[in-house]
């Protein structure tokens, strides 16, 4: 427990010093007077458990300092124990009135401190306990209403497809991916940053747009939107330079970002316009498909340049071949790859 005592009698901060090292708390600062408390108190990296205030001092008394701590953010709810020889109703309510926690009388009863000071400390981890508590709540919070606002826009985006008028309705939407990131890994900021991001590179033709989850972004476009390659790597240089700078914790690998088909909205009915926007979804989706699809070929396929074909190896199989393409035919057939072998087999040997 760190504890801060403040007492302008040298004597009496002696006496406060034996008397906590001797129940054990040795984490303990001294300070002589009221203004040498504040330097302490502002200087420090790691608050006080407990304040220790004298009441009767030149300068700032106890009371004034009293008052003052209680204005400091770590301090609003941290134990303080007035010392006080005084017996006057009025010093003691005017204490409690500046945020006195309890007090002990001089001259100091070990016992009685002893007492108080545990009482003290029980009250120092009760008000941590309720601190972490209060932020954890802040935090759950925050996270639902983050959670309603992403929510909120992607309703908005449906919305606005399903209740447009028919007439001149020429919208479209587009699915985009933007993946290796995690985008609950910060708080839903970063989704709306991101949508600020792609609105600003893809241009005044996005009408609206959401984040729609699992790293895919739906947008309504006022005309057909393909993302180009060029714009693609614009937009992907810029994502990663926001994410280095603001949510580095969110990047889980290598980006890539893809597009999907600009898909016409129909206005036939509200099935068919809600089909268009699972039709540009799925768009993507199968490009991310097709994409990984490649790279696992391109994975499994061996290469032409790991195969030994020369020496005996390659001139028996050669031989072989052109045997078998020298077989009798049928009158009339052709086979153009025969030429190629005798060429490969001169080569061979040469």
């Amino acid at each position: 427990m760190k504890i801060l005592a403040v007492d302008d009698d040298p004597v009496a901060l002696e006496i406060l010093s034996v008397t906590l090292t001797r129940a054990n708390y040795l984490d303990l600062t001294l300070a002589a007077s009221g203004a040498e408390a504040l330097e302490v108190l502002q200087n420090t990296e790691v608050p006080f458990d407990c304040c220790l205030l004298d009441i009767l001092m030149p300068g700032i008394d106890g009371i004034e300092l009293c008052a003052k701590i209680r204005e400091m953010p770590d301090y609003k709810h941290a134990p303080i124990v007035m010392i006080t020889a005084l017996t006057d109703q009025n010093s003691i309510d005017q204490a409690y009135c500046a945020g006195a926690t309890d007090f002990v009388s001089k001259p100091f009863n070990g016992l009685d401190l002893g007492a108080r000071i545990r009482a003290a400390e029980i009250l120092s981890n009760r008000v941590r306990e309720y601190a972490q508590v209060v932020e954890q709540m802040k935090q759950t919070q925050a996270a639902f209403h983050n959670s309603l606002a992403e929510n909120d826009a992607l309703l908005r985006l449906e919305n606005a497809v399903l209740r447009a008028s028919e007439k001149g309705f020429s919208n479209y939407v587009v699915a985009l991916e933007i993946t290796g990131v995690d985008y609950d890994a910060v708080n839903s900021e970063l989704s709306k940053d991101m949508c600020k991001l792609i609105t600003e590179v893809v241009g005044s033709a996005v009408t609206k747009i959401a984040y729609d989850g699992d790293n895919r972004f739906l947008l309504t476009t006022a005309r057909p939107t393909k993302l180009t390659q060029n714009l693609e790597k614009i937009l992907l240089s810029r994502a990663l330079e926001m994410l280095e700078n603001g949510f580095d914790t969110a990047l889980t690998g290598e980006i890539a970002i893809r597009s999907g088909n600009s898909i016409k909205i129909s206005t036939f009915d509200v099935s068919s316009r809600l089909e268009c926007i699972s039709q540009a979804r799925d768009s993507v989706r199968e490009k991310t498909m097709q994409v990984q699809g490649d790279l696992a070929i391109r994975t499994m396929r061996p290469s032409v340049s790991d195969l030994n074909v020369g020496g005996d190896t390659g001139e028996m199989a050669a031989s072989d071949a052109l045997m078998t393409l020298s077989r009798p035919r049928a009158k009339g057939s052709r086979n153009p790859i025969k030429r190629l072998c005798q060429t490969a087999l001169a080569g061979l040997r040469a």
